[in-house]
Formats: C-alpha cells, structure tokens, sequence
C-alpha cells in the first residue's frame, strides 16, 4: 500500500497586483509554485479575464512538473500599454493531479490615467465679442503615449475688453479617430495676462430739424461711418 502523501500544491501568494501608467506595461512579478506533498505531479495555468479587455495576461511556464520538495517560479507578465484607465482583473487557475488542485491566484491590473500639464500663451486680440483666442497652449510636463496626438486650444474668461485677462487651455487626445482623453488627467495652467483692445470706430450725426419742444433731443439717425 502506497502510504506517500499525494502531490499538494503550495503557493507563496494568492494574489497579484499590478498598477501602470496609460500607455505602459508593469514589470513583471513572480510568484512560487511548490510540491508540498510525497508525490510528484504536473500543472499547468489557465487565465481567464473579468469585464472589461482580455488578452493582457500571460502566465509561464504555462504547464510544468514538480518533483517532491521542488519549487518553480511562476512569472506574470502584464502588457497593458494599449488598455484605457480603469480596472482590470483576471483569474489564474492552477490545475494538476494534486490532491488541492485546482488553486486560484487573482490578478488584479490597475491603468492609471497619465498625469500631464497643459499651460495656456499670453494672446491678445482685438474685440470680436467671442472669447476665442488663438495662443496656442504647449504640454509643459508629461508625455503622451505613443501614437497619440495632442491639440489644444484657449479662451478668455470674458469677451470684454481688458487687460491682465484669464486664458484658460483645453486639450483633446486623440488616438487615431478615438478620442482618448479621458485616460489622461490634464492639469492646465492659466495665463493671466491676456488682453482684449478695444474696437475703434466713427459714429457720425446726422443734420436734424425740429420745431422747439424744450427738449435737447433730436431724431436725426447717426451712422456708423467708420469701422465695424
């Protein structure tokens, strides 16, 4: 009668944990993998995803073999670079002819949105009644991820004339034709020391005649005779 314990797997951790910035991968973690029983016995790993992206997850050595007492490493490799910000998970499920099999290990991603500054040009213009500008803003800390395009834009606080105005700078990232904006999170900086001149023009009356009525008024119609 074979009295040896059958083949246990062990683990040195149940979980992993990854975090990145979008548009780039983690390093790779490992976890070991050990025959804790008096018999020997093979696996092998399958990966299965949550909601959300699938494919970002590789496991090896996918299968294996574990004598008595040994151990191997397990290395988990992430690429993540083309997911969006968010939260991904993944199970790993360990499968063999151990007694405990199958063993669960839970590989949760986190994408965070890559931090970048957009900051606002000084502009000045002329009144136009719009608060448009055409300062163009520049990205003055972070980097965009590979493939994808910046343009920005700014506006004044106000459509009134002035001095020492506030132009505030917008951005929208495009990957592509997908607007990936939202996987950045954009600090702008204001200018504020923008300006609006005002709009020169020649307002000209015209001759009237009244019968007197103890009034200065008059409904002689001016015109504008210069500028728009």
């Amino acid at each position: 009668v074979n009295t040896n314990r059958p083949g246990i797997i062990g683990l040195s951790a149940a979980a992993l944990t990854y975090a990145a910035a979008y548009g780039t991968s983690p390093a790779d973690q490992t976890l070991v993998i050990t025959n804790l029983g008096e018999v020997g016995f093979t696996y092998s790993n399958t990966v299965t995803y949550g909601s959300g992206a699938s494919g970002w997850l590789t496991m090896a050595p996918e299968t294996g073999t574990l004598a008595v007492g040994s151990g191997q490493s397990l290395t988990g490799t992430v690429t993540s670079a083309s997911l969006t910000a968010g939260v991904y998970v993944a199970t790993n499920t360990i499968t063999s002819d151990a007694t405990n099999s199958p063993q669960i290990v839970v590989v949760t991603l986190t994408v965070n949105a890559m931090a970048i500054t957009v900051t606002a040009e000084n502009n000045v213009k002329g009144y136009d009644g719009t608060t448009s500008a055409t300062g163009m803003p520049t990205l003055t800390s972070g980097t965009l991820a590979a493939g994808d395009i910046g343009t920005y834009a700014e506006t004044y606080d106000t459509m009134n004339a002035g001095t020492g105005k506030t132009l505030t700078p917008t951005a929208t990232i495009m990957a592509g034709t997908t607007n990936v904006t939202a996987n950045y999170a954009i600090t702008p900086v204001t200018a504020t020391t923008g300006e609006i001149t005002t709009m020169a023009i020649t307002v000209t009356a015209a001759n009237n005649v009244k019968g007197y009525d103890g009034t200065t008024s008059a409904t002689g119609m001016p015109t504008l005779t210069s500028g728009t």
